[in-house]
């Protein structure tokens, strides 16, 4: 049921005004239409009127509008003749409520706001980042001093590394902008990286993402990367000949790649992991060829050295004949 009209006081004194132009502004709180009567040759029109409405009451104004619109455009076209004026009615009332006007934003004040953010902000950034530099160092000293055999340097730097990391991640807790950042991610990845190698070459169990406190992608970059230490490693060895160890690191670098390359998933989500999934697979390449080279060498030279004690062999009966 429509609401009930109410009576309009119209003061004697009232005078009606004929516009053809507003405009119309608004704040969060209120919307403002200034009317006018706009004229060829006026550049500055005088407003005639300004009307306050809440957005609630603007809205109803509008719908109010349409709707009364829609009733004079059916009646005048049922009339075959000019149509007199028709008196409209009124179906719905519009309870306006004067809704007391905000004052502008203080720009200043706004901006000092925003400023104080930026300057909390960059500073937990220039903290973070260097922590990011100690972390990532520690993490290439870990890695160098397994690669010298020196398990125990190389676990004091891993727990100087966690301790690092831990800081990284509730430093940035707060703002996952930064977390996940290049910097972090990257110095979280080399972290990961440094756990992964140790824990190959020392034949033990890997730490899960969840051991290390790192989302997946860039615990899968880390693992990545792992297969070019592991690599280094098996050189190392090789030089002193073939031996067991180096086919079991050889093992590990092929069951690291065969479940990267099934992380076909786009880079947004992988942190560009197809790309070092590929490089991976060139230095599983390239071991496997220097390993076979290795092997076949060993072997041509054991060939020789048992042919050179054949022949000393000979040499001695000939002179003993």
């Amino acid at each position: 049921m429509p609401n009930p009209i109410p009576n309009f006081i119209l003061p004697d004194d009232l005078e009606a005004q004929y516009v053809n132009f507003v405009r119309i502004s608004h704040t969060a709180a209120e919307f403002v239409m200034d009317f006018s009567l706009l004229l060829p040759g006026i550049k500055e029109p005088t407003v005639n009127s300004r009307i306050v409405m809440s957005p609630t009451a603007a809205k109803l104004f509008l719908g109010c509008h349409e709707r009364e619109h829609q009733n004079v455009t059916r009646l005048n076209s049922a009339k075959s003749v000019c149509p007199a004026v028709t008196r409209w009615q009124m179906n719905y009332s519009i309870p306006i409520m004067r809704i007391p006007r905000n004052p502008m934003v203080d720009i200043e004040k706004l901006a000092d706001r925003i400023r104080e953010s930026f300057e909390h902000k960059n500073t937990i950034r220039d903290q973070a980042l260097a922590q990011s530099r100690v972390l990532t160092r520690h993490a290439a000293h870990a890695i160098r001093a397994i690669h010298r055999e020196d398990a125990e340097l190389a676990r004091e730097h891993l727990v100087e590394a966690d301790k690092l990391a831990t800081s990284i991640r509730e430093s940035l807790s707060d703002d996952p902008d930064l977390y996940f950042s290049g910097y972090a991610q990257d110095a979280l990845k080399e972290y990961c990286e440094a756990h992964l190698t140790v824990a190959s070459i020392m034949d033990e169990e890997w730490p899960s993402p969840e051991d290390l406190q790192v989302v997946y992608a860039t615990y899968l970059n880390g693992l990545s990367e792992v297969v070019g230490e592991l690599r280094r490693r098996i050189m190392d060895i090789i030089r002193h000949g073939h031996s067991p160890e180096v086919q079991r690191l050889m093992n590990v670098m092929e069951d690291i790649y065969a479940q990267l390359v099934t992380m076909d998933f786009p880079d947004a989500l992988t942190f560009g992991l197809r790309r070092r999934t590929d490089i991976a697979r060139s230095i599983i390449e390239r071991t496997q060829a220097d390993i076979a080279v290795s092997f076949r060498q060993q072997e041509l030279e054991k060939t020789i050295l048992a042919l050179s004690a054949q022949l000393s062999e000979m040499e001695e009966s000939d002179e003993d004949d």
